[in-house]
């Protein structure tokens, strides 16, 4: 089994639709990012850095199930190529206000359900981090492990275990 550790910041769109504005839409972009933490003078430091790449889309539907909670399923578009991943919410996700009307804030644990060319085999799960502020700006945060069977379609170096 192959594996593929990665990081990825998302900016785009989230548009508040349906009858009682309980689905929000989502349209957002990355390349790629690398992620940097360090404790040093008794504080805990961190920095996420785009990094150049191919264009990878999301897109994905949250539907609101409850005052803070959430569905959410999508689609993850690497390059022009097709490769892509399928969606969906591990349970629920929470989605809260921020203090000061900012916005709202939220998590989520996601599992890849199928995919197509490169992904066609692949399952794992990853984490999302979402703020999305009152202009309907969005921006999340993902962290995931892609898992590929052997004998499937070749995978990057694993990067799980530093190599």
């Amino acid at each position: 089994m192959r594996q593929i550790v990665y990081a990825l910041r998302f900016r785009g769109e989230a548009s508040w639709v349906g009858v009682d504005s309980n689905l929000l839409r989502v349209v957002a972009r990355a390349t790629g990012c690398s992620m940097r933490t360090w404790f040093n003078h008794d504080r805990l430091h961190g920095e996420v850095r785009d990094e150049p790449g191919d264009e990878i889309r999301l897109e994905s539907e949250l539907t609101i199930t409850g005052a803070t909670t959430f569905q959410e399923i999508g689609t993850i578009a690497f390059g022009a190529s097709g490769d892509r991943l399928r969606f969906s919410t591990c349970g629920s996700g929470h989605l809260g206000s921020v203090p000061l009307s900012t916005g709202r804030r939220g998590a989520a644990v996601l599992q890849v359900d199928d995919g197509e060319r490169q992904f066609a085999a692949a399952h794992g799960l990853f984490a999302s981090n979402y703020v999305v502020d009152t202009s309907g700006g969005i921006t999340i945060l993902q962290l995931g492990s892609i898992h590929f069977p052997d004998g499937g379609p070749e995978a990057p170096t694993d990067m799980f275990s530093g190599g």
